[in-house]
């Protein structure tokens, strides 16, 4: 797992002669999994070329696309939708590929951005769109409270492209409150732009104008 992760690509094939390919750590995770959280294209493809198990599955149910997604690495979440990942799965908690993605910490907005159009663009993206986590969100909820709002754009206008469905009212309004709260002031002005609803109101937290004022977000409330 450490050679995957941070090894060169001699070191690796080194240690495959001696382990097998589908090896695991304590976390259940494979190489193939740590290559993929740490952006490593070149081990990424020469694993996938040996046979390394592509939907192994860890502890907390994440499999390497699910891991890549949350490294938000393009060049590794295509190798893997190449190789017919199954853009489907999901960890324990119910999230997808997309909420993995929408986690990722502070990922470039560019590449975030060309990682949701490579899962849109996948076999069952349009069902990606509408899936839900354990808490009853979809990814338009998720990425508006991490401030991406090249993703945020893109799911509003999924649906013209047939790549998804068009949001209801309750989404973009749960998607403002989750923006208004986290203090995303341009994901916030583009909801309302949409025509999200800052004063409706929903149990428990209450509206997004509420949320931004219990957040201290001042930007946010002048909008």
């Amino acid at each position: 797992m450490r050679l995957a992760e941070t090894g060169t690509l001699a070191e690796l094939t080194d240690a495959l002669r001696a382990h097998p390919i589908g090896a695991v750590d304590e976390l259940g995770r494979t190489a193939l999994h740590g290559a993929a959280a740490s952006g490593r294209s070149d081990v990424t493809a020469e694993l996938l070329r040996r046979g390394a198990p592509l939907e192994a599955t860890s502890l907390r149910g994440s499999t390497p696309l699910l891991e890549a997604c949350e490294a938000a690495d393009a060049g590794v979440v295509r190798a893997l939708l190449d190789a017919l990942a199954d853009v489907n799965a999901r960890e324990a908690d119910g999230s997808t590929v997309m909420h993995a993605l929408a986690r990722a910490s502070a990922p470039p907005e560019a590449e975030a951005a060309r990682c949701l159009e490579l899962l849109l663009r996948s076999t069952g993206g349009a069902a990606l769109c509408a899936a839900v986590d354990a808490a009853g969100h979809p990814p338009l909820v998720r990425f508006a409270a991490s401030g991406l709002g090249s993703c945020v754009a893109r799911l509003l206008d999924a649906h013209t492209s047939g790549r998804g469905p068009k949001p209801n009212a309750a989404t973009l309004d749960a998607a403002l409150r989750a923006a208004a709260a986290a203090g995303r002031l341009e994901v916030t002005r583009l909801l309302l732009g949409r025509g999200a609803r800052p004063a409706a109101a929903h149990a428990p937290g209450g509206c997004a104008l509420h949320l931004a004022a219990l957040g201290g977000h001042a930007a946010t409330l002048r909008l």
